[in-house]
């Protein structure tokens, strides 16, 4: 009788297992692109929330309308695009300068930050996250 024995089939199942563990990550980050705006919004936000959980007050992510720059205390965190308008909690904030503020419970203002290329930057504040809307 021709055939495989149930060594050879495991073995093999192992080894397609292992090869697909190690490439296929590789392979899926090289297709999906990373956007720097939410990269450098995440890297705001999580230093917001640590400096907020260690003094116990919320701290402030502040801008200037018509600037790519964002500032958490002293450090500045440069988008890749302008922000031209943005909404916090649901209004529009009014003059230049603005700040959305993370919690210390771990939560964050619900904001739209609107950049010149287009592209509607929306939190989600129970996650403390951005996601992209067009």
């Amino acid at each position: 009788m021709r055939g495989f024995t149930l060594i050879e089939l495991l073995v093999a199942l192992v080894i397609v297992s292992i090869a697909l563990f190690y490439v296929l990550p590789k392979t899926l980050n090289f297709y999906v692109k990373t956007d720097k705006n939410l990269n450098k919004l995440d890297k705001a936000i999580l230093l917001a929330k640590k400096i907020a959980v260690a003094s116990g007050e919320a701290q402030g992510i502040c801008g200037e309308k018509g600037s790519d720059t964002l500032f958490v205390e002293d450090q500045k965190f440069e988008l890749k695009s302008e922000i031209f308008d943005v909404k916090v909690n649901e209004n529009y904030v009014d003059g230049l300068q603005y700040c959305f503020y993370v919690y210390p419970q771990g939560v964050m203002d619900r904001v739209i930050l609107k950049l010149s290329n287009g592209e509607n930057l929306i939190s989600k504040p129970l996650l403390l996250r951005f996601s992209i809307a067009k």
